[in-house]
């Protein structure tokens, strides 16, 4: 078979895609500056410098890039949020993203890194921890303590992710705790409550099953709410989640209430 390789792109041709891409940029800045958004989040920066041209290690082109993109959202009165990755050795990443140095220099607020501590997934609990790689304002380190693998780091928090099958997740923010730089097995007053919430919701969502099991017509959440004993607000949240995991089924019945009871067995179930 005769075979070419595929030419080099024109660097004309890149940079006319290049202006197209920007002319299409600005129209949508302008659109988005019409709306007057609080919080704008770019994802991911790799992906946006690629579209305009730009190298990720050249500084000049990640200061055109700000120019570009990043200020004209801000002149909007939103906070700007770009999403970046960094290098993947994570010995000699410190507090910088992937590509120029000029990423981190050119920020005007405040950085964060996430550092993973436990992966997220379906039907997990997951942790990662948010370090502050730079704050200009000084407003934000105040609130954290020292420690990380660059000694300009600070500790803000730790995001954990829960999630309750396929369409259900909740996040927490916990602050951190002044013991060691991985306090895994501490626990913040929160974090306890958070987790005394989380039993009292996970028994009530046994007893929210036990009670449809025997039930012989479906039920509405004020019907289980008078038939579990507790807090009626326990019961409602149990229901919710089990209704999104797909342990309960909700229907619409009588005057817009929803109707809940078990789903059918499959087949080869009992």
């Amino acid at each position: 078979m005769d075979t070419q390789p595929d030419p080099v792109p024109d660097p004309a041709a890149r940079l006319q895609a290049a202006a197209t891409h920007l002319r299409h940029l600005l129209a949508a800045i302008a659109t988005i500056a019409d709306r007057h958004p609080t919080l704008i989040i770019v994802d991911g920066v790799t992906e946006a410098m690629t579209m305009l041209g730009g190298e990720l290690k050249e500084n000049s082109d990640i200061a055109r890039f700000g120019r570009t993109l990043l200020r004209p959202l801000a002149d909007t009165g939103a906070a700007v949020v770009p999403l970046d990755h960094v290098v993947k050795n994570s010995e000699s990443r410190g507090r910088y993203s992937l590509g120029g140095v000029h990423k981190l220099n050119a920020v005007d607020g405040v950085q964060y890194m996430l550092e993973a501590v436990r992966p997220f997934g379906i039907n997990t609990e997951g942790r990662s921890r948010l370090r502050i790689a730079k704050d200009r304002p000084a407003q934000i380190r105040r609130h954290a303590l020292p420690g990380g693998r660059s000694s300009t780091m600070h500790w803000f928090a730790d995001l954990v992710i829960r999630s309750e099958g396929d369409t259900f997740a909740e996040a927490r923010l916990y602050p951190p705790i002044e013991r060691t730089d991985n306090p895994e097995p501490a626990v913040t007053s929160e974090e306890k409550k958070a987790e005394q919430e989380e039993q009292a919701i996970r028994d009530r969502e046994e007893a929210v099953l036990k009670v449809l099991k025997s039930a012989l017509e479906p039920l509405t959440t004020n019907n289980l709410a008078e038939l579990i004993p507790g807090r009626a607000s326990v019961t409602r949240r149990a229901v919710t989640r089990l209704v999104h995991a797909g342990k309960v089924v909700a229907e619409r019945g009588a005057r817009g209430a929803a109707l809940h009871h078990l789903p059918e067995p499959k087949e080869g179930e009992k």
